[in-house]
């Protein structure tokens, strides 16, 4: 099953948080779910309070990525 690395920020406060998770999944979009997902649980965060910024596949030799402006459904 091929990896991602997530890459974005959430919100603590007055500020933005940068994070980087690294999960598996069959999609680029799966990814991107099961990080907000985890995000979400952990600081008890709502979806609008998480950006992803780079989805990256660690996929040893083929390497593609997303980038995204927001993570709102």
């Amino acid at each position: 099953m091929p990896r991602y690395l997530v890459e974005g920020e959430f919100r603590t406060g007055n500020k933005w948080q940068k994070f980087r998770k690294e999960v598996e999944c069959l999609s680029e979009k799966l990814a991107v779910e099961k990080v907000l997902s985890i995000m979400g649980s952990k600081h008890r965060l709502k979806r609008n309070m998480i950006r992803i910024k780079k989805v990256v596949q660690q996929d040893g030799e083929t390497t593609s990525s997303m980038s995204m402006a927001s993570s709102s459904p």
